[in-house]
């Protein structure tokens, strides 16, 4: 978990695993019997938080939010927010009085975590919680202009040069999307696996800190698909590596002067 007062914020694409970052921390009851955390996560909204973690124990939940985890049944109860929520956590409202309905935290994804104190079951501690989530679910297809989830690393790197508040904020007539279009061809096609089965050529699975430099992030986009970007006419243009057929082919007839064939030393030979 990340405690400082002041942290940048998270992008996060694809299926990672995130620390909580701090945002509130309070106890309430008779001996501070509970502990609330509110524990940040990215830039909102995603499509969802899969896993909750403590240290590298997964910790299930019910649809209420309470541990079903036999160790942490009565004393873990997580509510989880994607980010699109439009008010504040009704049951930290209504269990500490410093939250209240302003703290509405919009476009964050966070966890509401609370703590029932227990010597037993935190023998270690307050554990390390994080996160296993599915990123960005406000990503649009540059084929179809569909809005949604996907990880196609050229689709979330058009998603990441339009964003506002945390990205370079490039106006959507300044990105090819024809050339967007193609690089998400390229991204969508499955690959075989020597173990069998298929991948998707290029995915991105990971997140970004909003304090570094926009173009080290674009950078590591492209280069995760073995590509690059152009800006030429007033347009960023992304490409993503794949193999295509030669469309050229050179005969006999092309040759104008005497073929010199330069054959290798062996190994031996060699200097």
């Amino acid at each position: 978990m990340v405690k400082q007062s002041a942290y940048p914020r998270r992008i996060a694409y694809g299926e990672t695993r995130l620390g909580g970052i701090w945002f509130y921390a309070n106890t309430t009851g008779g001996k501070n019997e509970y502990l609330h955390l509110v524990l940040g996560i990215c830039e909102g909204p995603i499509e969802s938080v899969d896993t909750i973690f403590f240290g590298d124990d997964a910790i299930a939940i019910d649809a209420n939010g309470d541990a079903t985890t036999e160790k942490y049944q009565d004393h873990f109860r997580a509510k989880v927010h994607l980010g699109d929520q439009t008010t504040a956590d009704a049951d930290l409202i209504a269990e500490d009085a410093n939250w209240t309905s302003n703290h509405k935290l919009l476009g964050i994804a966070y966890v509401y975590c609370r703590f029932k104190h227990s010597a037993e079951v935190f023998d270690g501690g307050l554990p390390e919680v994080s996160f296993k989530i599915t990123g960005a679910n406000d990503i649009e297809d540059p084929r179809t202009r569909v809005i949604g989830y996907t990880n196609l690393t050229a689709a979330c790197w058009g998603h990441y040069l339009r964003t506002s508040r945390v990205g370079p904020n490039i106006a959507r007539e300044n990105i090819d999307i024809d050339y967007q279009s193609d690089a998400t061809v390229i991204c969508d096609q499955d690959v075989d696996l020597k173990a069998g089965g298929t991948e998707k050529r290029y995915t991105l699975d990971g997140a970004f800190l909003t304090d570094t430099d926009p173009e080290e992030i674009i950078s590591s986009m492209v280069e995760s698909m073995a590509g690059w970007q152009v800006f030429t006419g007033g347009l960023f243009r992304p490409y993503a590596g794949a193999f295509t057929e030669p469309v050229f082919s050179v005969t006999s007839d092309m040759v104008i002067d005497a073929v010199e064939i330069q054959y290798r030393k062996p190994r031996s030979q060699r200097a």
